[in-house]
């Protein structure tokens, strides 16, 4: 359970930082999840090859007053050389045109 309680000052010792300090720190990583995003590589177990990377948003995870927060999410896997949104969709075209070419998916 991550914790910003004011019980160190995050750089491993035990000295606490002051109220504004803790204040900035907790604003910041309430930024962080409300604008952050995890980028997960998906790998196959077995073989080690990479199947391709994924992008999830942490803003989910902003508890909003709540004891805590849970998030079931379901996110588009890219091939890892098409990580970025535009690549993704030029390779999507171009694996639809090469199959549509050999008589596939039609």
């Amino acid at each position: 359970k991550f914790c910003v309680d004011g019980a160190g000052n995050g750089t491993g010792d035990r000295a606490p930082d002051g109220h504004e300090a803790m204040q900035a720190r907790r604003v910041n990583f309430c930024d962080y999840l409300a604008t952050g995003q995890l980028h997960v590589d998906v790998w196959d177990g077995s073989s080690l090859l990479q199947h391709g990377t994924c992008c999830i948003d942490l803003a989910g995870l902003l508890r909003q007053g709540r004891e805590s927060a849970e998030v079931l999410v379901e996110a588009h896997v890219m091939d890892h050389r098409e990580a970025v949104a535009e690549e993704a969709a030029k390779g999507r075209r171009r694996r639809a045109a090469l199959g549509a070419a050999r008589g596939e998916g039609v």
